[in-house]
């Protein structure tokens, strides 16, 4: 069993017990068209590189439950789907109210609210909100259009937070700015200055300040999924996320001439691998979605010591594709992001 932390309590502080993993696969062939009527037989499953025995295997094609072949000796006590019977979804919606500004927040909620009639019958859907210090259950599993529909007004009512976060970042290069007129003015900016991949004071506190918000947000994500770890059916994390770099440090910087390491800095696999760890142990896809869209506050020209620009849009961009690959989801970036129920739905009918 593991414990979220304390630093969220009541309903996203559970203790989960993973005895059983459910893997979902989809199979194609090199046009992309599914590849149909496989059986257990067809794969093979290894842990840590040893094969181990496929327990149950059933085909769910358009929402229904296959007759399956190839694994009669089922795990006790858990049973293969029924055949013929519908095969619903369970979506959890994680709406990031912290970085997302609330004009681009509506825009996602307002789709889903349109499109959530793709929740079915056999279906359940739950709202989850981050406003960077508090976790809300916006809606616990439910299958009604309308209620749903309430929700998602209702939480285009609520704060956003991602106009601090914009602001924080113009201060940034501000600061980065007058650093850069200072160097000029004193004699000119050395080539260690232009290349050097160490931070200077002023930049670190900026960076540590991001990491930190970046852990606190993937660290409410990671007990959303752990408090919500027992649906049926197919297991679903729409993540909205308001822009979420891969890399803190080269995302401030933003000057494609300085790739910045230090030993102790927090980067990609060390802030978004414990929610993939998280979201693979409970069977949860998870499909990211891109609230900012054609975010032209992210690709905001440098104003450090480069003239060009290391697209910030692309780095945001870079943590949604990690998430969906590592996790069998796909990502909806841009104007995709308005289509994401819809696209995700016809993406989890069959596997």
């Amino acid at each position: 069993g593991q414990e979220a932390g304390s630093e969220f309590p009541g309903v996203f502080s559970e203790i989960i017990d993973v005895r059983v993993v459910n893997l979902e696969v989809i199979v194609t062939d090199r046009d992309g068209i599914p590849v149909r009527g496989l059986t257990a037989d067809d794969f093979v499953l290894r842990v840590d590189g040893e094969e181990v025995p496929i327990g149950y295997f059933t085909e769910v094609r358009g929402g229904m439950a296959l007759e399956s072949e190839g694994a009669e000796d089922q795990v006790p006590a858990i049973a293969a789907l029924e055949p013929g019977g519908a095969v619903g979804t369970s979506y959890l919606v994680f709406v990031d109210e912290f970085f997302s500004i609330a004009r681009d927040r509506n825009q996602v909620l307002r789709s889903l609210a349109d499109n959530v009639g793709f929740v079915g019958p056999e279906d359940r859907m739950a709202v989850v909100a981050f406003d960077g210090q508090n976790l809300e259950m916006l809606s616990t599993w439910s299958s009604s259009t309308e209620d749903l529909q309430r929700v998602f007004n209702r939480a285009m009512g609520r704060p956003a937070h991602g106009l601090a976060r914009l602001a924080e970042r113009r201060q940034f290069d501000f600061d980065q700015l007058l650093e850069a007129s200072t160097l000029l003015n004193s004699g000119g900016i050395s080539s260690q200055d232009f290349f050097r991949t160490w931070l200077e004071p002023n930049e670190r506190f900026y960076v540590d300040r991001l990491t930190e918000q970046l852990e606190r947000s993937v660290s409410a994500a990671n007990a959303t999924l752990r408090s919500f770890a027992r649906p049926p059916g197919r297991k679903v994390l729409l993540l909205l996320s308001g822009g979420w770099p891969y890399l803190p440090a080269d995302f401030l910087i933003n000057n494609p001439f300085r790739h910045i390491w230090e030993p102790y800095m927090d980067q990609g696999e060390s802030l978004y691998g414990p929610l993939r760890d998280t979201a693979n142990t409970l069977g949860y896809t998870i499909y990211p979605v891109d609230v900012p869209g054609m975010d032209s506050t992210l690709g905001e020209p440098s104003v450090g010591l480069s003239s060009t620009t290391f697209d910030r849009e692309l780095e945001a961009h870079h943590t949604l594709r990690h998430l969906a690959s590592e996790t069998g989801g796909k990502p909806f970036i841009n104007a995709s992001r308005l289509e994401a129920m819809e696209q995700v739905h016809q993406d989890t009918r069959s596997y």
